[in-house]
Parts: C-alpha cells; sequence; structure tokens
C-alpha cells in the first residue's frame, strides 16, 4: 500500500513540473507577446508614426490570433509538441531582431511571421496541459492562463530598463 501512495505521489509531482514548466513557458511566450505593445514610444521616437508602428503591433497580433485554430487543427490530427518550443524560439527571435531593423516593411514582414510562433504555441501548450490536467482540468488552464496573463503584464518592466 505504501509503495503505491509514493507512486502516486511522484505522479502527481512529475504533473505538478510539467504544468509548471508548460506555465513557465506561456509566461515566456506572453511576455514576448506584449513586446511590440511595449515599443511603441520607442518605435515613435525612432522616427516611424504612430500609425505605422500601430499597424506593427496590429501585424503581430493579427497574425498570432488569426492562424491560431490553423496550428489547432494540426495539433489536433497529430500531436506537435515542437511547436511549444520551436513557436517561441521563432517568435523571440524575430521579434528580437526588431531593434537592429530599420527598413518599414522588413520590419512588418518580421513582426507577422513572428506572429506565427506564438499562434503555434497555444493550441499545442493548451492541449499539453488538457491532458496532464487529469481531473482538475480547471485548475491547470487557470494556471496555465494566469502565467501567460503575468509574463504579459511584466513585459513593460522588463523591456523599458534596456
Amino acid at each position: 500500500m505504501n509503495a503505491g501512495k509514493c507512486a502516486l505521489e511522484d505522479r502527481q509531482k512529475s504533473k505538478g513540473l510539467k504544468l509548471f514548466s508548460i506555465s513557465f513557458a506561456h509566461a515566456l511566450n506572453d511576455c514576448y507577446s506584449n513586446y511590440m505593445q511595449t515599443l511603441l514610444p520607442f518605435l515613435v521616437l525612432a522616427g516611424f508614426s504612430i500609425s505605422k508602428s500601430a499597424v506593427l503591433i496590429s501585424a503581430f497580433t493579427i497574425s498570432s490570433s488569426v492562424l491560431q485554430p490553423i496550428f489547432a487543427y494540426l495539433v489536433d490530427r497529430k500531436n506537435k509538441r515542437w511547436m511549444v518550443y520551436v513557436g517561441t524560439v521563432w517568435m523571440g527571435t524575430l521579434l528580437s531582431l526588431v531593434g537592429l531593423v530599420s527598413n518599414y516593411t522588413l520590419m512588418f514582414i518580421m513582426v507577422t511571421l513572428a506572429g506565427f510562433g506564438t499562434a503555434a504555441f497555444h493550441p499545442q501548450a493548451s492541449a499539453m496541459v488538457t491532458s496532464i490536467s487529469g481531473n482538475k482540468k480547471g485548475l491547470y488552464q487557470s494556471v496555465f492562463a494566469t502565467a501567460g496573463n503575468i509574463g504579459f503584464a511584466f513585459t513593460p518592466l522588463i523591456i523599458v530598463p534596456f
């Protein structure tokens, strides 16, 4: 009986570690999702109009939102765990390069393509949380969502000083 209890505790710890890992990735992903909005005043100072800067933000937001159902379809057809990792790295890399680009058209393409990364991340990460949640689906999904909101909220505190 004691061995069964230890095995159950080990499974619970493993689920907790997986939830923490996926939620931390969500915080990082959503931190980058707020990157362009945080850069708005700096883009204006760099010589872009408010309208052009806002279009960059919209390009990222639209591509990251509209494409999520397409990536979700792929996730539902075949589990694609790599989308969690590659999506975040893809988005983070492209958005980090924005500071090195002064050509508006190239920047527009980069932020639009960066949106693909977060569109790939969210459906697969959410499916992973659901698969480990057992009878705690609401709790696990809310922890996952809260981590994303925390990452989004901390972006200005991290980015502005740099």
